[in-house]
C-alpha cells in the first residue's frame, strides 16, 4: 500500500460525523414536518433517543451521537434522519429546553415533549401578536396576580413576568392558559411592547388596551 494510499485513509478516519452523513440528508423525509409533527414522533419514540447516562432525559450530546452514527452502531437510519432534523430545527430544539420546568438547562424532558406537540401549543404558536394581545386582554384575570401568592392588594393586581411564570409552571394551571403563557413568555418583542419587558414591571388591563393599537 502507497503512503498517499495511506494517507488518504486516514483523512477519511478524521472526518468530523456530520460531514460523513450530510450527503444522505438530500432525501431527509424529517425536515418536511412541522414543529407539532415533529414533537409527536419524540414523543412516541422518546426513549429511542434518551441519553444513557441519564434515564428519562433527553440531551443534544445524545440526540447528536444518533444524528452522526455510523451505519455499523447499529443505530437505524430513520433515527439518524430524525436527529439530524430536530437538530437543524433552531426553533423547536429552543421551545423543548425552554418548556420544561428548568428552562434552559440543555435537558428534553418527556412533558415539555408533549406540551410543544400538544394542540394548545399548535393553537397559540400559530397565533399573532395582536391576537396573543387580545388573549391577554380577553383572560386577564388568569394570568394576573394573586394577593396570596404576590402579597398584591387587589388595587394593584396586574400581569407581571411572575404571574406568568407562575400559570406557566404550575400543575394547577389549565393547558391553554399553561400554553398561552409560555408562548407569550417566548416572545420577548411582544412582552415589551405591551411594557412587561422586565421583573419589575406590571401591567393593568388597561394599560394593556392602551398599548393595543402599538403592538406589531
Amino acid at each position: 500500500m502507497s503512503v498517499n494510499t495511506v494517507s488518504n485513509n486516514a483523512m477519511g478516519a478524521m472526518q468530523p460525523a456530520a460531514q460523513l452523513s450530510a450527503k444522505s440528508d438530500t432525501g431527509n423525509p424529517f425536515t418536511r414536518m412541522n414543529e407539532t409533527e415533529l414533537a409527536n414522533h419524540l414523543y412516541v419514540h422518546f426513549d429511542r433517543f434518551s441519553d444513557p447516562k441519564q434515564p428519562g432525559v433527553i440531551t443534544r450530546q445524545s440526540l447528536e451521537n444518533i444524528a452522526y452514527s455510523s451505519t455499523q452502531s447499529g443505530v437505524s437510519t430513520e433515527d439518524s434522519q430524525f436527529a439530524r432534523a430536530l437538530l437543524e430545527n433552531h426553533g423547536l430544539m429552543d421551545k423543548l429546553d425552554r418548556y420544561g420546568n428548568t428552562k434552559y438547562d440543555g435537558k428534553i424532558k418527556r412533558e415539555s415533549v408533549r406540551m410543544v406537540a400538544s394542540p394548545e401549543h399548535q393553537k397559540f404558536s400559530a397565533m399573532s401578536n395582536k391576537d396573543m394581545a387580545n388573549y391577554l386582554i380577553a383572560h386577564f384575570d388568569t394570568f394576573k396576580e394573586h394577593p396570596d401568592t404576590f402579597n398584591a392588594s387587589k388595587s394593584m393586581q396586574g400581569v407581571t413576568l411572575w404571574s406568568l411564570e407562575d400559570v406557566a409552571l404550575s400543575q394547577a394551571s389549565p393547558p391553554d392558559a399553561k400554553m398561552f403563557a409560555r408562548e407569550l413568555l417566548a416572545r420577548p418583542e411582544l412582552m415589551d411592547q405591551l411594557g412587561l419587558a422586565d421583573r419589575g414591571s406590571r401591567v393593568t388591563k388597561q394599560s394593556l388596551v392602551i398599548s393595543l393599537p402599538n403592538v406589531q
